[in-house]
C-alpha cells in the first residue's frame, strides 16, 4: 500500500507511540517542576525559619512570633520541664518560663537541615541557673513544621538521636 510507504503518513500504533513518547516527556518536565518547586519553597521554608532566629536575636519577639501561625503546636514534651502548648499565646508563655530559669541565656546554631516542608535547627543553648549559679550548656534540635508559609508546629528534642530518628536521618 502506497499509503503505508508516505513518510507523513504515521500508523494508528506510530502516532500512539508518539503520543507516549509525548506524554512520558510532558510528564518527566511536570516531575522536573515538581521538584524545582519542592525546592525553592523548600529553600523558602529555610530562610522562614533562619528569619526567626534573626528577629529573636535581634530583641524583636513580635516579628519572631509573626513567622508562626496562630494555632501553631508547640511540643516541648521532650524537655525535663516540657509541655505541648497551643497558638501564640501559650507558646511565648512556654518560652518566657524557659528564657526566665537563665541569666545570661543564649542560644548558638550550628547547623540548619532542609527537610522540605520542616527545618531541623541544631542548636546549643548556654546560660547561668538564676536559683543555682550552675552554668549550663545543651546540644539541642528544633523541628519546625511548615504550611502555607507559616510554621504550624515546634518540636524541640533534648536528645538529638531521638530527633534524627523522628525526621528519618541518622546522627
Amino acid at each position: 500500500m502506497a499509503l503505508n510507504r508516505c513518510p507523513t503518513h504515521r500508523s494508528r500504533h506510530g502516532s500512539m507511540r508518539l503520543r507516549s513518547a509525548q506524554a512520558g516527556s510532558r510528564e518527566r518536565d511536570l516531575a522536573r517542576l515538581r521538584r524545582d518547586t519542592r525546592r525553592a519553597m523548600s529553600r523558602e521554608n529555610v530562610e522562614l525559619v533562619e528569619r526567626v532566629y534573626e528577629a529573636f536575636s535581634r530583641g524583636d519577639p513580635a516579628a519572631a512570633l509573626s513567622y508562626f501561625d496562630p494555632e501553631v503546636v508547640m511540643d516541648a514534651s521532650h524537655r525535663v520541664d516540657g509541655r505541648i502548648g497551643h497558638g501564640h499565646q501559650e507558646l511565648t508563655a512556654i518560652l518566657i518560663q524557659w528564657l526566665g530559669t537563665w541569666d545570661g541565656w543564649r542560644e548558638e546554631v550550628e547547623e540548619t537541615r532542609d527537610l522540605g516542608d520542616r527545618v531541623l535547627v541544631i542548636s546549643t543553648q548556654r546560660g547561668v541557673g538564676k536559683g543555682s549559679g550552675i552554668e549550663w550548656e545543651h546540644r539541642f534540635a528544633m523541628l519546625y513544621e511548615i504550611q502555607s508559609g507559616k510554621i504550624t508546629r515546634w518540636t524541640i528534642y533534648d536528645d538529638l538521636s531521638k530527633a534524627f530518628e523522628a525526621v528519618g536521618l541518622r546522627d
